[in-house]
This record gives structure tokens, sequence and C-alpha cells, in this order.
């Protein structure tokens, strides 16, 4: 059986489709695609709602990614205080990332 192969656009659409309905997979998946512009154009102001979105609705990894866009300040204002608390709840879901940060 032959599996589909998509192109990024593609993979970002269907995944915008899902993302909105609330799933925190595809909330943050759509946030990675901004934030490397693949499939959209690179918008990190995007980025960050998607990720804050999934983080909401409790996605380990999107509280991660949100952690380092506050620890390196991408398309907002450096807040290490903020990154800090997000990377001990990340690491609290057990994000082994998060934890080493």
């Amino acid at each position: 059986m032959a599996q589909k192969t998509y192109t990024w656009k593609e993979a970002f659409e269907d995944s915008h489709a899902t993302a909105e309905t609330g799933n925190p997979r595809a909330q943050n998946f759509v946030g990675d695609c901004y934030a490397v512009g693949k499939g959209v154009p690179r918008d990190l102001s995007m980025a960050r709602r998607w990720y804050e979105k999934a983080a909401q609705n409790g996605n380990a990894e999107a509280i991660f990614n949100l952690a380092v866009v506050n620890d390196l300040g991408r398309g907002m204002r450096r807040n290490s205080v903020r990154a800090a608390h997000l990377y001990r709840q990340a690491a609290s879901r057990g994000h082994l990332q998060a934890q080493t940060n």
C-alpha cells in the first residue's frame, strides 16, 4: 500500500484545520511551521500564539517551545523569568530537554 507524501503546505493546512478544533499536538505543529517557515511564511508572533494555545491544552512540547521563545526572545522581548517557569512546568510533565535546561 502506497503512503501519500505531503508537501509542507499540505501538512500545514491539514494540521491547521485540526489545530482549530483544539488538538494540542496539531497546535504545536502549526506553531513549529510558523517558527521555521515550513508550509507557511515564517511568523514568530503566530508561532508563539499557537504554542500558547497548545501549552494551555497541556502539551509538554509546546510548553517547552514557549519556554525557548521566552528564553531567547524570539519575536518578543526576552523573559528569562517566564522561561524558567515554563521549563519547570514542561520538566514536571516529563519533557527531558526541559529538565536539562
